[in-house]
């Protein structure tokens, strides 16, 4: 597979919003036990799918930057050390009213998952007033990429924001 892109791609502009968070996984090395300490082995990763789109533009050498709310805690430093590195991380938000966010999944022996857990109140600070708030980090972009941790005025700001700036006008709105 061919992984490059094109001389006309990579000097397009992008901004991804959304989430940018901690994951783990968290691999029980025998049925679970309620009630009980259970043997595990845990994985961490930097997670949250506006990221790791940006993570993977920039692999591909796209100017690329991330909008996203983080916690003001030590996941969060350890999280925008890590992208300083290879995306503008300037539009990042940090925030003292919650813990950056986190999912958790547990997997069974089998490698099914038994829960998931989302810890991601953060993301409800990702609505139209905060897009709104920072518009100014999207004037110059060709590609605004958003999920859906974003709440749904905060996409729908985006969407009314994009579709007025088009050159296009090809804005879509895809739900799988």
């Amino acid at each position: 597979m061919n992984l490059s892109i094109t001389n006309q791609q990579s000097n397009k502009r992008a901004i991804c919003i959304g989430g940018a968070n901690i994951d783990r996984k968290i691999f029980l090395k025998e049925k679970p036990v309620v009630g009980t300490s259970n043997p595990v082995i845990e994985k961490t990763a930097f997670g949250g799918v506006a990221r790791n789109i940006t993570e993977n533009l920039a692999r591909l050498n796209v100017n690329v930057s991330l909008l996203s709310i983080v916690g003001n805690d030590a996941a969060a430093d350890s999280l925008l050390a890590f992208m300083a590195q290879h995306i503008d991380t300037s539009p990042i938000y940090q925030t003292s009213d919650y813990a950056t966010g986190t999912y958790s999944a547990l997997i069974e022996p089998s490698g099914d998952m038994y829960i998931g857990l989302a810890a991601m109140e953060i993301c409800n600070l990702m609505n139209a007033a905060w897009l709104n708030q920072n518009k100014h980090f999207l004037e110059d972009k060709d590609w605004l990429i958003c999920d859906l941790n974003v709440m749904p005025d905060g996409v729908q700001a985006l969407i009314d924001y994009a579709n007025s700036k088009a050159k296009n006008k090809n804005c879509r709105y895809r739900r799988h």
